[in-house]
């Protein structure tokens, strides 16, 4: 089947059988589908493509909102597990280690241990969010304002992250 780039949300249909995700489109079908949101950051729900096994574009959505209910639910659904980034409620504890900085903390999927290997896992380009990032497992976290933690969340994070201080990244290394 010939898909074109942009796809019209009024004629298709997302189907989702044994965790596998399929397009119907125009009479044909595409099966084995990956779903990639091209502005997770900035307009989530615009623009989303769709991906072949060989992560070849098949099309792209210009809008979820315009699909069908049952189709927004399924691409919804995939895009959440890939894109969402739990929030960062409170900080308890910072250990130092040969490793980086080994940081327990509550989030709203409840308590986790994130390490921080270095500066570039700590991103506070759009301070008061802050955005850590796991160095073993690629997993990002994030403090959506980071003024709203409580004072000890703030203290331990100002010592030990580079976090709260004028100017974004702070100067000191984790070694």
């Amino acid at each position: 089947m010939e898909i074109s780039t942009v796809l019209d949300p009024a004629n298709l249909r997302i189907t989702e059988e044994n965790d596998t995700l399929s397009l119907a489109h125009q009479g044909g079908q595409v099966s084995d589908l990956s779903v990639v949101q091209c502005f997770p950051e900035s307009d989530p729900g615009l623009w989303i493509s769709l991906r072949n096994t060989g992560g070849s574009e098949v099309g792209l959505i210009p809008d979820l909102e315009k699909l069908d209910v049952g189709s927004q639910r399924i691409l919804q659904r995939r895009l959440r597990e890939k894109y969402h980034v739990p929030e960062i409620t409170k900080i308890f504890k910072v250990e130092r280690g040969p490793e980086g900085a080994r940081c327990i903390v509550d989030t709203d999927e409840g308590e986790v241990a994130i390490l921080i290997r270095g500066e570039s896992d700590t991103d506070t380009r759009t301070f008061p969010r802050v955005v850590l990032t796991d160095g073993p497992s690629g997993r990002r976290y994030q403090i959506p304002d980071y003024t709203s933690l409580d004072r000890f969340s703030q203290g331990l994070a100002r010592q030990h992250l580079s976090i709260g201080r004028r100017g974004g990244r702070g100067s000191r290394g984790y070694r």
